[in-house]
C-alpha cells in the first residue's frame, strides 16, 4: 500500500515527481523511492503491509526492462518472507499485462518498458485505489491524489453549469472529468498506454469489456465465497482490525474470523443514538478466540462530526461527500491511534446485493429508465431549479452519460446497480481511501474480491424487490449469523434536519452568499432558495446547501494554494 506518482516529459527533466511524492508522503511513510530514465520518472511512497519491509518501490525486473510502481494489494499470493507483491506483479506483467484488471485485489499501478520507452497506468475493476492523470501532447503525469497535480502545475478550476449541477445535484461527476480541464480520473478497470511518436506523446486507452465479472459464471456457494474472501483479506502479519456496525456485512466478517479462530483482532464500532455494538458479548460469536479480541466503542457528538467534516474538506480529492464521511475519518483515526495497520470493512455489499431501501422503492415503481433514480431525485431537482431554463438540456446530457454506463445490461436491477457502482460506490471507495491513508492504514473490502462480486452479478437478474434489501445475501448468511441475518439495515447517515441547523446552517449560508463563484447560479432563484434555507428548509434543500458549501470550500482551498 502506498502512493504513486510519475511523469513522461518530452521537455527538460524536472523534479516534479519528487515534489508530488513529498505532498502525499502520508500515504507511505516507510520509504520514498524514485527512478528516472531519460524522459520518464516514476516513484512511490511505501506503506509496508505485504512481504519484506525492505522491498524497494519502484522495483525493476531482474530479467527484463520493466519497472513497476504499485499501490494496493493482490490477494492469495504465495510469496516468501523476503519477497513482495510488487516483485510478483513484475513477473506477471512480463506475460499478462492486458489481464491486469482481472487480478484479485485493489490497486492502481504504473509500469514502464524502459527499452521501448512505453508507460502504462491501470486501476482495479471497482476503482478501490484512486489514480489521477494529467495529459498534454508534451507531458503526462499521474498521482494517487489530485492536489499534488494541481499544485505542481499551478492549475485553476473550471466550474461551468453542468459541473456545478453534477456536484450539487448528484454529489459527483458522471464521467472521468474533474474541475480541472487537463486532469481526469483514470476509470476503474482501464489501462492507459503512453508512448512517444515523433515529437508528441500518444495515448491509447484499453477498456476491457469482458472483465471476469461479466464473463464468468460461478457455481459456488455464496457463503463459502465470502468466507474465502474474508480470510484472504485478513491474511496479514500487521495488526488487524474490523470496522464493525450492526449490519449483516461487517457482522459476517467478524463471525467468519471468530469461526476461523483468529485471536488477534481489534474491532471498532460507532455508537450513534444508542445504536451500535457496545461490547462483543452481545453478538454470540462462535468459538472462544474472540474473547481475546479488543473492542473499542466510539461515541460521537454533533460537534465531533462538524469538526471532522471540515477536516475531511482539507484532504479530499473530490469536492462533495456526505457528512457521514466524518465517521470514516474518525474510525480511521481511532484505529491508527490503537496501532492497527490493516482494517476489514463491509463496504461494497449494498451496491452489489441491493442493500438500500431507495433501490427497493424505485424497482417497485416499474420505472423503465434507471437514470430516473437520480434525475427524479428530490435533491437533484432542487439543485436543477437553481440554474437557468436550460434544465432539460442538462438532463438530456446526463441521461446520455448515464446510459453509456449500463448499456447492454438487463434487467432493470442490473442497470440500476451498474449505475450505482459508478455514482455511489466509486466515490465511497475513494473517500475510504483518502480517510484511511491520511492516517497511514489500509482498508480492505472482502465483498469486492474473489468470487463474491461475480456471484452477486449472476443473481441480480433474479432480484425481487418484494423480498426487501439484500435478500440473496441474507439467505446465504443465515446459517452463519442466524437471527442477525434478518436485522434491517441502519445506514450511518447524519440527520441533516437536526445536525445542519442553527449556527451551523447560518455560517454555511453566510460563507456561500459571499463567494464570487456563486454567479454561476440564477440570482433570483438563489435568493428564494436562501430564504427557504433560513426559515423552514426540507432535507433536500439542506443537502444542496451542504454540497454547495463543500464545492465552494474546495474551490477556495485551491485559491489559497495558489497564493
Amino acid at each position: 500500500m502506498c502512493g504513486i506518482a510519475g511523469e513522461y516529459c518530452l521537455e527538460a527533466p524536472t523534479d516534479t515527481v519528487y515534489r508530488i511524492l513529498q505532498m502525499q508522503k502520508h500515504r507511505g511513510p516507510d520509504t520514498l523511492g524514485l527512478l528516472q530514465f531519460d524522459s520518464i520518472a516514476i516513484g512511490a511512497n511505501r506503506l509496508s503491509i505485504s512481504g519484506s519491509n525492505f522491498a524497494p518501490s519502484p522495483m525493476m525486473a531482474e530479467h527484463s526492462d520493466i519497472i513497476l510502481a504499485y499501490n494496493g494489494e493482490i490477494y492469495g499470493l504465495s510469496i516468501k518472507e523476503n519477497q513482495s507483491d510488487t516483485g510478483w506483479l513484475l513477473r506477471y506483467l512480463e506475460n499478462n499485462p492486458l489481464s491486469v484488471p482481472d487480478l484479485n485485489g485493489m490497486f492502481s499501478m504504473c509500469w514502464v518498458d524502459v527499452k521501448k520507452k512505453k508507460l502504462a497506468v491501470a486501476r482495479d475493476f471497482f476503482g478501490i485505489k484512486p489514480l489521477y492523470i494529467w495529459k498534454s501532447p508534451q507531458r503526462f503525469q499521474f498521482s494517487s491524489e489530485i492536489f499534488p497535480l494541481v499544485r505542481v502545475n499551478e492549475l485553476h478550476p473550471v466550474l461551468d453549469e453542468l459541473a456545478c449541477l453534477e456536484y450539487i445535484g448528484l454529489g459527483t461527476r458522471v464521467g472521468s472529468d474533474t474541475l480541472f480541464s487537463n486532469i481526469e480520473r483514470l476509470e476503474p478497470g482501464n489501462i492507459l498506454y503512453v508512448e512517444q511518436k515523433k515529437n508528441e506523446l500518444h495515448y491509447k486507452l484499453r477498456c476491457p469489456q469482458k472483465h471476469r465479472l461479466y464473463r464468468d459464471t460461478i457455481k459456488k456457494d455464496l457463503l463459502q465465497a465470502i468466507k474465502e474472501s474474508v480470510l484472504l483479506c485478513a491474511d496479514t502479519n500487521r495488526p488487524l482490525g474490523v470496522f464493525l456496525s450492526s449490519g449483516v456485512d461487517s457482522m459476517a466478517i467478524v463471525y467468519i474470523l471468530a469461526e476461523a479462530g483468529i485471536d488477534n483482532l481489534h474491532t471498532f464500532s460507532l455508537i450513534l443514538d444508542n445504536d451500535g455494538i457496545e461490547n462483543l458479548e452481545q453478538l454470540s460469536l462462535p468459538g472462544l478466540a474472540w474473547r481475546k479480541w479488543k473492542h473499542t466503542p466510539i461515541t460521537v457528538t454533533d460537534a465531533d462530526v462538524w469538526d471532522l467534516f471540515h477536516r475531511f474538506l482539507d484532504i479530499t480529492s473530490q469536492p462533495c461527500f456526505p457528512p457521514s464521511a466524518a465517521y470514516t475519518l474518525l474510525l480511521s483515526k481511532v484505529a491508527a491511534e490503537n496501532g492497527v495497520k490493516v482494517v476489514l470493512s463491509g463496504e461494497g455489499s449494498d451496491e452489489l446485493f441491493g442493500g438500500y431501501d431507495s433501490y427497493i422503492s424505485f424497482l417497485r415503481t416499474d420505472n423503465p429508465d434507471p437514470c430516473n433514480f437520480y434525475l427524479n431525485n428530490s435533491v437533484f431537482r432542487t439543485a436543477l431549479n437553481l440554474f437557468t431554463d436550460s434544465g432539460e438540456y442538462y438532463i438530456e446530457m446526463l441521461r446520455r452519460k448515464m446510459s453509456s454506463v449500463y448499456e447492454g445490461k438487463k434487467p432493470l436491477s442490473m442497470q440500476l446497480l451498474a449505475l450505482e457502482r459508478k455514482l455511489s460506490l466509486q466515490p465511497l471507495l475513494e473517500r475510504i481511501d483518502h480517510a484511511s491513508m491520511y492516517f497511514s492504514i489500509e482498508v480492505r473490502t472482502p465483498f469486492l474480491h474473489g468470487d463474491v462480486p461475480i456471484i452477486a452479478w449472476n443473481v441480480l437478474g433474479e432480484f425481487d424487490p418484494a423480498l426487501g434489501t439484500k435478500p440473496y445475501l441474507r439467505r446465504a448468511l443465515r446459517p452463519l449469523l442466524h437471527d442477525w441475518a434478518n436485522v434491517p439495515k441502519r445506514p450511518l447517515r447524519i440527520s441533516l434536519d437536526s445536525w445542519f441547523q442553527g449556527e451551523r446552517l447560518r455560517s454555511a449560508v453566510d460563507y456561500i452568499i459571499s463567494d464570487p463563484y456563486l454567479t454561476i447560479v440564477n440570482k433570483k432563484k438563489w435568493e428564494q432558495f436562501v430564504n427557504r434555507l433560513l426559515n423552514h428548509p426540507n432535507t433536500s434543500e439542506l443537502m444542496v446547501a451542504i454540497r454547495m458549501y463543500q464545492l465552494l470550500s474546495y474551490l477556495n482551498r485551491i485559491k489559497g494554494d495558489s497564493k
